[in-house]
């Protein structure tokens, strides 16, 4: 089955997945989504946009018609260089950039991206050793929602850990007695005396060079708060730019409750893996796996 890329600036209004079953018929398959960034100069000024790989059914993948533009007709001479060719050059950047937006993957599979810190088979690794701590329950994984396998943390991966509660820095502090360890910040509605915080780009930057300095990942346990406030918090987030991001979901609250701030924070941010907690106070902990997301870790007791 032919693969093919494209991106995005934020999630559909649906989702991914009614997106791509319209554009690319029933069968098509989400393999991945994420965040990336592209342009920029020297690493500065890079703009975030979501990649989403997906699998599409061959007769499908053939009657996709080309939309590339058809050739032009050969241009005009250049005018000559003046004082007031800066309007013109970015007139041809934005020209380019339209061109891009509508051109069509080719037919076959890409290259593989360059590893970051949420790409490579480590990721699954980690996910086995977190699991193999909490208690052993079969989880079942909406197919081609999976986040995509992420490379060993380095020193300075700043790693979210967010909720509704503070049930977050348990979490945390759980990820930071696994075999990669961490040091542990808060954020959002989440304070302590002891701890130091992590709330914007300026702070998530020092929390990184203290990561490096000291050869850790940094883990942020951030609290999401509850209504109006969530949107506001996530959008921090997406200032702070974490390296992956973690939900903590409680399995003994509604379902209804749990899937509509799951689904806000998704049409937001791109999320990697869930962390289950009080799955033994309900008798349903597995309507989690009804999110769609790969559970990552979940409670003992």
């Amino acid at each position: 089955m032919p693969s093919i890329r494209f991106r995005r600036e934020k999630r559909p209004r649906g989702g991914f997945d009614g997106y791509v079953r319209a554009e690319y018929g029933p069968d098509a398959r989400i393999l991945s989504i994420e965040e990336v960034r592209v342009g920029g100069i020297a690493g500065f000024f890079a703009k975030r946009v979501l990649e989403v790989t997906v699998d599409v059914p061959a007769p499908h993948f053939e009657a996709v018609p080309d939309r590339r533009p058809a050739p032009a007709a050969p241009p005009a001479p250049a005018a000559p260089p003046s004082a007031t060719g800066a309007g013109g050059i970015a007139a041809l950047i934005d020209e380019a950039d339209a061109v891009e937006r509508t051109l069509v993957a080719p037919a076959v599979a890409p290259p593989a991206p360059t590893p970051v810190s949420t790409q490579g088979a480590a990721f699954a690794q980690l996910l086995e050793e977190l699991q193999r701590e909490a208690a052993p329950r079969t989880r079942t994984v909406v197919p081609g929602r999976d986040a995509p396998p992420a490379a060993p943390p380095r020193p300075g991966d700043l790693v979210v850990v967010a909720g509704l509660a503070a049930d977050a820095v348990k979490v945390a502090a759980a990820f930071g007695r696994d075999p990669f360890g961490g040091m542990l910040f808060e954020g959002g509605e989440l304070s302590s005396p002891e701890r130091p915080r992590v709330d914007d780009r300026r702070t998530a930057t020092a929390a990184r060079a203290r990561g490096v300095e000291s050869g850790h990942r940094v883990l942020v346990a951030y609290g999401l708060g509850s209504g109006a406030s969530v949107v506001a918090h996530l959008d921090a987030l997406r200032q702070i730019g974490a390296d992956q991001l973690w939900l903590v979901v409680d399995a003994s609250r509604k379902a209804d409750d749990t899937e509509r701030w799951v689904r806000v924070a998704r049409e937001a941010l791109t999320v990697h893996a869930l962390a289950v907690v009080h799955g033994a106070h309900t008798a349903s902990p597995a309507t989690v796996d009804a999110l769609g997301l790969p559970v990552g870790w979940a409670e003992r007791v």
